[in-house]
């Protein structure tokens, strides 16, 4: 999916690429599942069309957070986003109910409602400026009080007798609503690290550590994110001022989660980001003026730095964690803030990135009554 997003790959060479890897793994086909009553049951386990919905739903939620991200940093000049459907015969009659609704950018609505909203869905969000507003007639609705929030059942396990379920949140405007599909309430770019969210809840619940370990490593050493992390840097910095993107620099890994954990009784958040705000700090003249500022071309490389660091201390000081790559007598510095605390109005985990700087003497990492070497 990476290669398909980055690339352009097409629906139909996806699913001929996957489809004899798929079958050669046993994965396809209709097959016979026994479950843990003993009872067995045909289940569908691959086919052309899974693999043409798996490519739909995240190529289109990948142009989905661009576009989010996009619409973001340029909310100042246009903050109302107008809901735009596609009003043909295979729209949904709730989503067509959305068409030409407006909300400003900072309303509740668009944390659960911005799309897609559903498998297949199609529809998008326009941006508008206050005279654009005006010229269309167009009149600013509000979500308050017409949010609410159902837990419903979207599978089930044949093997286990597992029922899962998906907290899903409801619009309601009188006669009129939408409700997301199970699983799809939520905004897959907010604050341009929705994807990551997605995959790390993906990702969290797989039995197998090491499997896990080697899905985390795998993708914070992905050079499209590196490079799309270097670009982000390279423009925020040209602009000179903070805007209000933000950009995921990695995962924390399963050893490094697991520490915190133990020193702090907490679940440790997994994703690592930073926003224009730390970014321009870093590179900031006070940082110069102390000589501890990194370069552009090392801050650039922060991903990097979180995928091969040469050891993760614990602070004891200030309870965070500092990813350092030794250089020379000095050392390069990335640090978390305390990964169990939440980025403020996001419902998630986060790890928002406080600092990047450089350490003139790496001796300093040798009190043990202030760090703690965890890798």
């Amino acid at each position: 999916m990476d290669k398909a997003i980055s690339q352009g790959v097409t629906r139909r060479e996806f699913i001929d690429t996957l489809t004899p890897r798929l079958q050669k793994l046993g994965w396809w086909g209709r097959q016979i599942i026994v479950d843990s009553k003993g009872a067995a049951q045909v289940v569908e386990m691959g086919s052309p069309w899974r693999l043409r919905t798996i490519y739909q739903a995240n190529v289109q939620s990948a142009y989905m957070a661009g576009r989010y991200k996009q619409q973001l940093e340029n909310s100042d000049a246009r903050p109302y986003w107008m809901y735009v459907a596609v009003l043909d015969a295979n729209t949904r009659p709730s989503h067509s109910a959305m068409n030409g609704k407006v909300f400003h950018y900072t309303d509740p609505i668009w944390r659960s409602h911005y799309p897609p909203n559903g498998w297949n869905c199609r529809c998008r969000v326009r941006t508008l400026s206050e005279r654009r507003l005006k010229s269309l007639g167009a009149r600013v609705s509000s979500s308050q009080g017409k949010l609410s929030t159902q837990t419903v059942e979207s599978g089930f396990d044949q093997r286990t007798g597992e029922v899962y379920t998906h907290e899903v949140i409801s619009y309601k405007d009188g006669s009129q609503g939408m409700t997301p599909d199970a699983g799809w309430s939520q905004n897959v770019g907010e604050l341009a690290y929705g994807t990551d969210m997605a995959l790390m809840r993906k990702i969290t619940p797989v039995q197998d550590v090491e499997l896990r370990t080697q899905v985390v490593q795998s993708i914070n050493n992905s050079a499209l994110r590196h490079e799309a992390f270097a670009n982000w840097v390279d423009r925020v910095l040209d602009q000179k001022r903070a805007g209000h993107s933000a950009q995921a620099i990695g995962f924390v890994d399963e050893a490094v989660a697991a520490a915190v954990a133990e020193r702090t009784g907490q679940v440790a958040s997994r994703v690592l980001v930073i926003n224009e705000k730390q970014l321009v700090h870093a590179d900031s003249k006070k940082h110069e003026i102390g000589g501890v500022a990194l370069n552009r071309e090392e801050i650039k490389i922060l991903p990097v730095l979180l995928a091969e660091y040469d050891a993760v201390f614990w602070d004891k000081k200030h309870n965070n964690l500092m990813y350092v790559r030794f250089d020379g007598e000095g050392a390069m510095v990335m640090l978390p803030v305390n990964p169990t605390r939440r980025v403020k109005k996001h419902k998630n985990k986060l790890d928002l990135l406080m600092n990047a700087f450089r350490v003139k003497d790496r001796r300093v990492f040798t009190d043990p009554k202030r760090f703690e070497r965890l890798r």
